[in-house]
């Protein structure tokens, strides 16, 4: 209902403003994006999975194409993203963020229904690559000494982490507990 919901605002700037702007449930909760994703659930609360998946693939595609072509100056726009992001611009919400989201969520599903997510290193490498992207431009500023991370499975990867140089130490992770780990859904 998250996603789908997500999608649908994107794909319609009438039900983008009802989510965003004209929605009763930004008092109800203290992080705005609670009680956006609120109004979102609630909208799609007696909706079956198929539904659910229909809507997503109606919208889905509309929703892209919207965030691709937002113009540059809302794009740049800063917005405030609340810890640990601070402010960010509008296109780091829209390019890496829901991208993240999305996959995060897809994994997710595949977990609770017990099915195999199928990943590629094309794509879901590259999402995870980004993610590590911005980890590295957080953790160059704190690592006293280089660390190489490995990622393990098929969107996994090897990457170097601070100065260059060789590292002081490699961390080995699964993917997707990586992906847990950096999103901040486990400790």
């Amino acid at each position: 209902a998250h996603l789908a919901g997500a999608c649908a605002g994107w794909a319609s700037w009438a039900e983008f403003r009802r989510q965003i702007i004209q929605n009763p449930c930004l008092n109800d909760t203290g992080e705005q994006v609670d009680g956006i994703n609120k109004r979102r659930i609630l909208d799609r609360a007696d909706r079956t999975p198929a539904e659910l998946v229909a809507e997503f693939r109606a919208v889905a595609p509309k929703a892209t194409r919207t965030r691709q072509r937002l113009p540059a100056l809302l794009r740049n726009l800063r917005l405030p993203l609340g810890p640990p992001l601070g402010t960010a611009p509008l296109h780091y919400l829209t390019d890496n963020i829901y991208t993240r989201d999305q996959w995060m969520h897809r994994y997710d599903l595949c977990a609770a229904t017990g099915k195999e997510m199928v990943a590629t290193p094309d794509h879901d490498g590259r999402i995870v690559a980004l993610v590590v992207r911005d980890l590295a431009q957080t953790l160059d500023k704190q690592l006293e000494r280089p660390v190489q991370l490995v990622l393990t499975g098929v969107a996994g990867g090897v990457y170097h982490l601070g100065a260059p140089g060789e590292p002081a130490c490699t961390v080995t992770l699964d993917v997707y507990d990586f992906s847990l780990l950096a999103s901040g859904r486990i400790a």
